[in-house]
Formats: structure tokens, C-alpha cells, sequence
């Protein structure tokens, strides 16, 4: 049998190549947004900004359309870190256990969507989105006007602890930062109590006293446990009850309460990585009550064998304070080592009302 040959016209040829190239195109655009890893999943880093900090977003004028050239975000290139061990598993027992160590050959470029700057030298947060692009953000203070306090400072005359004050302009400056303007010291009355001569002048701060200031802190909730098969699903909760909040799986990678989580480790026995620990993290400056706990989300796995859990509090401020009854001085660190355990398949805790107490209280 004769093979039957068809001819096309050159109309008819060009509008098939017409159909081809347009079948092209939409296979390099779905290609283009989607990750290059389809299975990766967002999550939050340790990042090191370079010595010029990482610039803010730029705004476009107007109200905006949803155009992908509107909004301009700065960006830098930054180290990556993590948090290891000082030794092969750690003990957890002091700060000293645990390091923040560069991850060799990571270094990305890292996105600022807020309109405020970052400062160089810093350890921040950063997240890397579903489509492979990292990111951070920062708060930015809002403009406001002049403001007039009172400063107090402390002069000891004769054995005698005098009081002074001075009032003090406050502005914003352009930069971002507070700027003072200093007003006349003046002696306002003697204290009752007594002191060692000093040649000093007031505001110097040399003058034998206290002087009643908020504390800062770091508290580090840590998690820990062998990784790899058969890939536990256990889980951290840190709860805020002063201002209330809760920090946990359910709210990553924005974190709650002041607090936030590195990642989730195995949910619902999913293969890692990430692996452990989890570890929970915040800075705090003022009293307040907190709790942590720890589960089992699903019966997927056996419980881990052997858990490595703490909850310290490291006083970074100027001044000290009481942790659940215990003087923690500036610099020390103080630990709890164990947190409660919800129990075994227990699901979503975020709304438990137990755990373990830590209640930061004046000195």
C-alpha cells in the first residue's frame, strides 16, 4: 500500500509553530516560580548581618497595585550559624555546652522587607520562604516628637548620699536613634543613709548607691534527643502568662509570646532533617511568669530513649534578679534541667495550662 504524503500550506505551518512556542513558554513560566526543590519546606535560620548591616526596604510612592516593581527590599550577603554541642551530645547544664558555630560554605543573600535598617554585626532570625528566598524583619520605630525627662543620679558629700536631678530633652533622630540634650544638675534633698567620700560629680555615676532598673534576660528552652529512625514526634511549647502568648510548631516561623522556634523536628515521624534539638528561644526586659512542656504529638513512634531537656535564664542586663526564688547576678545563668511531659500521643497542647514554672521577680 501506497504511504499518502500531506502538505501544509505555509499558513498552516506557521500557525503549528505558533502552538508550539506557546506550549514552550507556559512550561519555562511554571518552571520559573516553582523552588527548585518542590518537597523543601520553610525554615528559620541563625544568620551573622556583615559589618554595614543589611539596608531597608525601599517603598514606592502610592497606594500600590500588587506590580511585582513596586517595593524595592534591601538585602546583604550573610553567614549562616547553628547551635552545636561544645562536645558530641552536650550535658545542657551551663551555657557553655552550646556554641553558635558558622555552617562551613553557607553563606546567602538575605532579604529586609521591613523599612527599618538591620544593624551590622547582629545574630538574627531569618527565614527561608517556600521558593527559596531568605528573609528578615525588623521593627521599625515609629516617628514621635521631642519629649522632656528627668534623669536622677546620686552624689556622696560628707557622708551623706545627696540626690540630684536634671531635666533632659529627648528627640528622634533622624537615624533611627535617640538623641539628648542635658539640662543643669540640681540638688533636690539628702538621702537617709550613709557613704565613702567620693570625688565625684554629679552625673558621673561614681556616687555610692542604688538605683532601681528593669532587668534583661535571655531564656534558652532546649530539647533534645537522638536523632534519626524511627523519627519521634516530639515537641516544645513556651507559654508567656504575663503578656500571654504561646510559642510552638503551630505558629513558626513567626513565633509567640516573645519567643521563637528553630523548627519542627519529625512531624508526624516525616524523615528529618531537621533533626534535633528543638530549642526555643527569647530576650525579655522586664518581671514576668512563663511555663514549658514538652510531648509526643502522635503515636507514629516509640518514645525517644533519652531526652536532654532544660530551661536556663541568662541575666544580661546591669542589675540582678530573682529566678523562682533564686539571686541570679549579672552574667550568671541560671538552669532547670527536665520540663514537664504532657504525655504520649497527646496532639495539639498549645492551650495546656500546666508545665514547668520559671517566674522572673525583682531582686
Amino acid at each position: 500500500m501506497a504511504k499518502k504524503l500531506y502538505a501544509l500550506t505555509e499558513k498552516e505551518r506557521a500557525e503549528i509553530l505558533a502552538l508550539i512556542e506557546e506550549d514552550k513558554r507556559k512550561v519555562r513560566r511554571i518552571r520559573s516560580i516553582l523552588p527548585a526543590d518542590d518537597n523543601s519546606v520553610p525554615e528559620v535560620y541563625i544568620a551573622r548581618t556583615p559589618v554595614n548591616g543589611i539596608p531597608a526596604l525601599v517603598e514606592a510612592p502610592g497606594t500600590g497595585t500588587g506590580s511585582e516593581l513596586e517595593d524595592l527590599p534591601g538585602f546583604a550577603e550573610c553567614d549562616i550559624y547553628r547551635i552545636v554541642a561544645s562536645e558530641d551530645f552536650g550535658t545542657g547544664t551551663s551555657t557553655d555546652d552550646y556554641k553558635l558555630v558558622p555552617v562551613p560554605h553557607l553563606s546567602r543573600r538575605v532579604f529586609n522587607l521591613s523599612t527599618g535598617a538591620v544593624q551590622g554585626e547582629r545574630w538574627v532570625p531569618v527565614v527561608r520562604d517556600k521558593w527559596g528566598s531568605w528573609l528578615v524583619f525588623v521593627n521599625t520605630p515609629l516617628a514621635c516628637d521631642s519629649v522632656s525627662v528627668q534623669e536622677t543620679d546620686f552624689r556622696c558629700e560628707e557622708g551623706v548620699l545627696n540626690l540630684y536631678h536634671r531635666n533632659v530633652d529627648i528627640e528622634f533622630g533622624a537615624d533611627g536613634c535617640l538623641e539628648k540634650t542635658n539640662g543643669e544638675w540640681r540638688f533636690v534633698r539628702a538621702l537617709v543613709a550613709s557613704c565613702i567620700e567620693e570625688d565625684a560629680e554629679p552625673g558621673t555615676g561614681t556616687g555610692t548607691g542604688t538605683v532601681p532598673m528593669n532587668p534583661a534576660y535571655h531564656i534558652t528552652v532546649i530539647l533534645d534527643f537522638p536523632g534519626g529512625a524511627p523519627f519521634p514526634d516530639h515537641d516544645l511549647y513556651a507559654w508567656n502568662d504575663t503578656d500571654g502568648g504561646v510559642c510552638y510548631f503551630g505558629n513558626l516561623p513567626l513565633g509567640g509570646g516573645g519567643f521563637l522556634l528553630n523548627h519542627d523536628v519529625y512531624p508526624l515521624c516525616a524523615v528529618g532533617p531537621p533533626d534535633p534539638p528543638e530549642i526555643i528561644q527569647g530576650d525579655f526586659f522586664d518581671y514576668k511568669n512563663f511555663r514549658f512542656a514538652r510531648n509526643q504529638y502522635s503515636n507514629c513512634a516509640a518514645p525517644a530513649p533519652v531526652f536532654i531537656e532544660s530551661a536556663s535564664v541568662t541575666n544580661i542586663g546591669t542589675g540582678a534578679f530573682r529566678v523562682n526564688g533564686t539571686l541570679v547576678n549579672v552574667g550568671d545563668t541560671w538552669t532547670v534541667n527536665g520540663i514537664f511531659d504532657i504525655g504520649y500521643n497527646t496532639g495539639d497542647q498549645h492551650l495546656f495550662v500546666g508545665g514547668t514554672s520559671v517566674s522572673v521577680t525583682p531582686p
